[in-house]
């Protein structure tokens, strides 16, 4: 299908009232996302891969990656976490 606007992307995923999202996308595309999330929710725990949240989101990402970290490792290590996934 076409691609959406992460701003809408980030509406769909926030009306289902998540306790947290995972982010999987390259750095720009993350931190693009997790702008478009903060704008709806400042407080929702945003999560990420290793692979993907590198310093390159910080500095596009700026305050609306602060307090997003990793959750996933290339390793595959389990973090005990269920997470739904939106059809989207």
């Amino acid at each position: 299908g076409e691609p959406r606007p992460l701003g809408e992307v980030a509406a769909l995923a926030l009306a289902e009232r998540p306790d947290g999202i995972l982010v999987l996308a390259n750095s720009l595309d993350s931190a693009s996302l997790c702008q478009q999330v903060r704008k709806r929710d400042a407080r929702l725990p945003l999560f990420g891969s290793d692979w993907g949240f590198t310093q390159d989101v910080v500095a596009h990402g700026g305050g609306a990656v602060e307090g997003a970290g990793p959750m996933l490792t290339e390793r595959g290590d389990e973090t005990g976490f269920t997470v739904p996934v939106a059809d989207i």
